[in-house]
């Protein structure tokens, strides 16, 4: 899961280095921002399927943390809550499979924001998630509407892809107006 939660946050940071000029009222840190902001819940989210795809299928539904799953064979459906420490909340819901022989996995979930606040941002709106690979290997995508308020104030149009393997990633999209897209390579430790 660390592995995960590590290259978000190089997806992140890699949005940030590399935007480009857009013409949706926001600056490009300001859409850097607001993209931290939602991937830091939406990685959350991520660790917590995780989490409970490890405990599947021990019964036909599953409680972990804030989340309930719902088992039939290897195929699941969630939901749950991810609170924020600075207030507000967003409900998720999403539905995947789950191979646990290959460590595969396959899901996608909406992330309602409520007034979510994160970095001196206040978010409300959807971001839809999908997830396919492994916790090394993967393709993820974002897409959605935010409505920003606080430290930067704006709509924010989600529409990015990530893939990570093999000690690469390569992203491309949009996020807030803002065209990104590139590749590095990266090292993240094994612990």
């Amino acid at each position: 899961m660390r592995k995960v939660l590590s290259a978000v946050l190089l997806a992140g940071v890699l949005v940030l280095s590399q935007a480009c000029g857009g013409d949706s009222g926001v600056t490009k840190e300001e859409a850097g921002q607001v993209f931290s902001a939602a991937a830091g819940a939406a990685g959350q989210v991520q660790g917590q399927v995780f989490s409970g795809m490890a405990q599947a299928p021990a019964a036909d539904q599953v409680t972990v943390g804030d989340y309930t799953y719902e088992w039939t064979d290897n195929s699941f459906a969630f939901t749950g809550t991810v609170n924020s420490a600075e207030g507000g909340s967003a409900s998720v819901e999403g539905a995947g499979t789950w191979d646990k022989a290959t460590q595969a996995a396959s899901f996608d979930f909406s992330l309602s924001f409520n007034a979510f606040a994160a970095q001196g941002i206040l978010l409300d709106g959807v971001l839809e998630m999908s997830f396919s690979g492994s916790q090394q290997v993967y393709e993820l995508s974002y897409s959605g509407d935010i409505e920003a308020s606080g430290k930067v104030v704006g709509s924010i149009t989600f529409d990015l892809t990530v893939k990570m393997g093999n000690g690469s990633i390569e992203y491309s999209g949009t996020v807030g107006g803002q065209k990104i897209g590139g590749s590095a390579n990266y090292n993240i430790p094994s612990h």
